[in-house]
């Protein structure tokens, strides 16, 4: 155990390239490829013809000179068939391609991802598809979908309705959330958050072998990092990674994933309970502020690391503690904050406190 005594002095305070009939132009490198493989055909068309020729002045009888001619025969029909369904197959792409670029442009006017006139081209993104978002556009999910979404505006998935993320998914700004659930999926997928914040009242979950990376902008007005919100229940299954900038958690949290706070990123748990269910490190800064956390399986904290403890009542209960249910690895600071408490029910001088526990533990807090 780990106890905290109150001082006297402690102060309060794969983009496809497509060719597609209605195009005004193809692609340089596309002609010249078409150009050499006709060439290339008609190169083995006409070998093949001149040979078969030859054949024929040597064979004597008419049996064989009849023979031979139905090879070359079916030799070019095959040579045909092989150039026409090569020069298909290039001028029809999009219809063979793993996926496409899709970009919203709400043309339709009802604002319904579901509707084929709001995007460009004129089809609904499925899965395989990345669906670009612009700023300052707002678009409702009212049933299930499944795509890789590039989000710069706003993403509301309706109650009842499933937006299923795969592959590599960009949240660079605008919101994702509304009533209905979110899920990353898909192996290798992750999603990349750099602005905007996750909120409503649907669940967010991160899959096993998921990982959701937090990168968040730099304001130079502000000279802070942006700071990304996840408002609404979550389930981590995956890997969640603070690589910079600030992720701020609402609402609670379960799962079996793992956390990863980098060397001068931030973390804060707030309003709700969490129990993380898979190793959690800590190099950078990490908050829990009016919040209940459970670490299950273990803690560990580096030396540039920093975890900071929010303290507003001398009552149990009205202070937040380190809760490790595994092995605590602890180097860095231990902080306490008194910037929350209760006016009349601040602690005496040599008043204790156990704002710690674990299974078991190596090292200390400097």
């Amino acid at each position: 155990m780990l106890y905290f005594i109150y001082p006297n002095n402690l102060p309060v305070g794969k983009i496809s390239i497509s060719i597609i009939l209605s195009h005004s132009f193809l692609p340089c490198k596309i002609i010249f490829f078409l150009l050499i493989m006709i060439i290339f055909g008609l190169s083995l068309q006409t070998s093949g013809i001149i040979k078969y020729q030859q054949q024929l002045q040597n064979i004597g009888t008419s049996v064989e000179k009849e023979r031979s001619y139905e090879r070359g025969v079916k030799m070019k029909r095959f040579i045909s068939l092989v150039l026409c369904f090569m020069l298909v197959f290039t001028m029809f792409q999009p219809a063979f391609a793993e996926d496409s670029i899709i970009t919203w442009t709400g043309n339709a006017g009802d604002g319904l991802w579901h509707t084929a006139d709001n995007w460009t081209p004129e089809r609904v993104p499925g899965s395989g598809d990345t669906a670009v978002i612009p700023e300052s556009q707002t678009v409702t999910v009212t049933a299930d979908t499944t795509a890789t979404l590039d989000c710069s505006g706003e993403v509301l998935v309706e109650a009842g309705a499933h937006l299923t993320l795969t592959g590599t998914s960009y949240l660079r700004d605008g919101m994702l959330g509304g009533d209905g659930n979110i899920t990353i999926t898909g192996n290798g997928s992750k999603l990349h958050w750099s602005n905007g914040d996750i909120e409503g009242e649907g669940t967010f979950t991160i899959d096993p072998d998921i990982q959701l990376v937090i990168e968040t902008d730099y304001i130079e007005d502000f000279g802070s990092y942006v700071s990304a919100e996840i408002e609404l229940p979550l389930v981590n299954n995956g890997q969640i990674m603070v690589n910079r900038g600030y992720l701020h958690l609402v609402g609670g949290s379960e799962g079996s994933g793992t956390f990863t706070i980098s060397d001068g990123a931030y973390l804060v748990f707030e309003e709700g309970d969490y129990n993380i269910g898979g190793n959690f490190v800590n190099e950078g800064y990490v908050y829990i502020w009016d919040a209940s956390v459970h670490f299950g399986a273990g803690y560990r904290q580096e030396s540039t690391g920093r975890t900071v403890l929010d303290f507003f009542g001398a009552e149990p209960g009205n202070y937040c503690k380190l809760d490790v249910g595994g092995l605590a690895e602890l180097d860095g600071i231990l902080e306490i904050t008194t910037l929350e408490y209760v006016p009349g029910d601040f602690p005496s001088p040599g008043d204790t406190f156990e704002i710690m526990t674990y299974a078991s533990r190596t090292g200390q807090f400097s």
